[in-house]
């Protein structure tokens, strides 16, 4: 009922079909790099470590510190972030996939760090419960290779409930469940873009040589 672009059509197919859609037109250099500036010279911090205090970027202020977060009102300052949260054609496919108007509940931008021991919290498989249905667009801000921590999901678990227990989920317990086929890793240049339907499992991967920032 919803009149789509063919574009947009595409983007909604592939999204209904697979859970997730091809890599997008990467971000324009301008747009780019004054949202790296940005976020680079905004210090982060570790919700689960809030005694540490903020710290820069490419300095977590403890090994055991994985991710560098920014609060939601320091991801809204951004420069463009108004505009990429209210690209038309993400709204179009939201209206369509979703059935109403789309709401935006939730934005966030982190670093991953490399050298770390063990992947925690959603560097592990997991499904989001933020909402009765939607889905969320990923910026990738940096390069992202196999070994700079690509986000991965698993194609078409987001039709599919096995191992709905609201906890992380083993490498080995997702491809016993869904096989080795279904993983999808998402590389792509700094300024990739991806859309996602979050109920499916997916993780960011543990970077292994450089640091992240979605």
């Amino acid at each position: 009922g919803f009149k789509l672009t063919e574009e947009q059509a595409i983007l909604h197919d592939q999204l209904r079909r697979d859970g997730l859609t091809a890599r997008q037109t990467p971000l324009p250099a301008n747009v780019l790099g004054d949202l790296l500036a940005y976020f680079k010279a905004t210090p982060c911090h570790d919700p689960y470590r809030a005694h540490l205090g903020a710290f820069p970027w490419d300095a977590p202020a403890s090994i055991e510190t994985n991710i560098g977060y920014y609060t939601w009102e320091e991801v809204l300052r951004a420069p463009h972030m108004i505009d990429l949260m209210n690209q038309p054609d993400i709204l179009a496919v939201a209206e369509s996939y979703i059935g109403c108007k789309p709401v935006i509940d939730n934005i966030g931008a982190t670093w991953s760090y490399p050298g770390r021991e063990t992947a925690k919290g959603v560097q592990r498989f997991h499904r989001d419960f933020d909402c009765a249905r939607g889905f969320k667009a990923f910026y990738y801000l940096t390069d992202v290779d196999e070994a700079s921590g690509p986000h991965t999901f698993i194609r078409g678990s987001h039709r599919d409930r096995r191992l709905e227990s609201g906890k992380a989920q083993t490498d080995a317990a997702i491809i016993d469940a869904f096989g080795a086929a279904a993983i999808a890793h998402i590389t792509g240049p700094a300024g990739t873009w991806f859309l996602e339907d979050v109920y499916g499992f997916h993780k960011g991967q543990l970077p292994a040589d450089r640091p992240r920032l979605l």
